[in-house]
């Protein structure tokens, strides 16, 4: 089993995150696998997410395909003071968790058709789930990664197709915590994230 671990460095409005495994830099498609197959990369995104010195933020990968998968694994993690006054809203997903009572986290396509969202079930305090902040710091760890293990299930695919996926999350629009794989940079803050083909 490897060793993940992510070097911040500060950019403006603040920090990329660049993914190493056993101590070399590592690639998009071995970051993604390793969420899916591994919990030890499962567990060191949430403790860095939930390090980092933000009351919220927004977080955006390197956009998915076959392009960029042997790309350097990064994501940038944006402050966002807006985020962090929403109050948690189940409402929009209710129909979606009501249709698997029993699942920790529910993956579904989004009403348009143009997004997977992947979106855990209130298993404690809805003050765990505005935003992925609040969920890597208050979410029960069992179900942070379910979670993080359905992205990468999620995720996996995209890295061997032509068109890009963009992995994110936002969440002013919803304040229920929703991972993302867009098929546009729909919310996405970094212009250089946003840009495709990637230079």
């Amino acid at each position: 089993m490897s060793l993940w671990t992510a070097e911040p460095r500060r950019i403006p409005g603040g920090v990329q995150l660049h993914w190493r495994r056993d101590g070399q830099p590592a690639t998009l498609a071995e970051w993604v696998i390793a969420l899916r197959d591994e919990p030890q990369a499962r567990a060191a995104l949430s403790q860095t997410l939930a390090q980092t010195p933000y009351k919220a933020f927004f977080w955006e990968s390197l956009p998915l395909a076959r392009a960029t998968a042997q790309r350097p694994a990064r994501q940038d993690v944006l402050d966002a003071e807006r985020l962090a006054l929403v109050g948690p809203d189940l409402q929009p997903f209710a129909a979606q968790l009501k249709a698997q009572p029993s699942a920790s986290v529910v993956r579904f396509e989004n009403l348009s058709g143009d997004a997977l969202l992947v979106v855990p079930a209130p298993l404690t305090t809805h003050d765990a789930y505005p935003h992925l902040a609040a969920f890597t710091r208050l979410a029960p760890a069992a179900q942070q990664d379910v979670l993080w293990a359905e992205v990468g299930r999620a995720a996996a695919p995209f890295l061997a197709q032509e068109a890009p996926r963009w992995l994110s999350t936002a969440g002013l629009g919803v304040s229920w915590l929703h991972v993302r794989l867009d098929t546009r940079p729909k919310y996405y803050r970094s212009l250089e994230l946003r840009r495709w083909p990637q230079s």
